[in-house]
């Protein structure tokens, strides 16, 4: 379903990718925008994907985008949802 909702936005379109940091890994953090959205702004707006807290910082705006999903059951707030770091915890 994420997958699909990203496709949608992403697949075969010029993406932007603006790096604004650099992970532990060396990997580079950036935003990526399609079709003039940014991609994850619209993947937590539709319940497609959480807001992780720990790696938030600069993107707060998605915490409410998150909030608002979920109260309004969309995407994976359909139904009985568990993070991704609390299911690999177990």
């Amino acid at each position: 379903m994420s997958r699909q909702h990203l496709a949608q936005l992403c697949f075969e379109q010029v993406a932007t990718i603006t790096p604004r940091t650099h992970d532990k890994y060396g990997r580079t953090v950036g935003d990526v925008e399609c079709q003039g959205h940014d991609a994850a702004t619209e993947q937590v707006r539709s319940g497609m994907a959480w807001f992780y807290v720990k790696y938030g910082k600069g993107y707060e705006h998605l915490r409410g985008l998150e909030a608002d999903a979920r109260d309004a059951r969309r995407g994976l707030w359909a139904q009985e949802a568990v993070a991704p770091w609390e299911w690999r915890r177990q």
